[in-house]
């Protein structure tokens, strides 16, 4: 009787333990992917801007391709993906779109986006 009673409190034992652990495998999963949002949105909130920026320089008729790993908008002078948010600062005025994937920025006087 002894013997079934240390097997009971040994596997309670270990089962907590366990559930403690895959717990803790959880939150640095959801912390991890969390990061991995926010790595992937100024990667492409950064490219984004400057090659606004070197189109807005450029002048008229300019282009460049841009290829967006993630969906993001952009309005009030913001680039945003939802829970981030990075200030554009160029010195041109900009179309106010939702943008994802491959992209070509154009300026026609007016910062655009195909």
């Amino acid at each position: 009787m002894t013997a079934t009673i240390e097997y009971l409190l040994v596997s309670v034992v270990a089962f907590a333990l366990i559930s403690i652990s895959v717990a803790a495998l959880l939150n640095i999963r959801e912390f991890s992917e969390y990061s991995l949002d926010q790595y992937r949105f100024k990667s492409d909130a950064v490219t984004l801007r400057n090659a606004i920026k070197q189109v807005c320089v450029l002048g008229n008729g300019n282009s460049r391709e841009v290829d967006l790993k993630g969906r993001i908008a952009i309005d009030s002078g913001h680039i945003r993906n939802g829970r981030n948010s990075l200030p554009l600062d160029v010195p041109c005025d900009v179309e106010e779109t939702g943008l994802e994937g491959k992209i070509i920025v154009k300026n026609t006087g007016k910062i655009e986006f195909r």
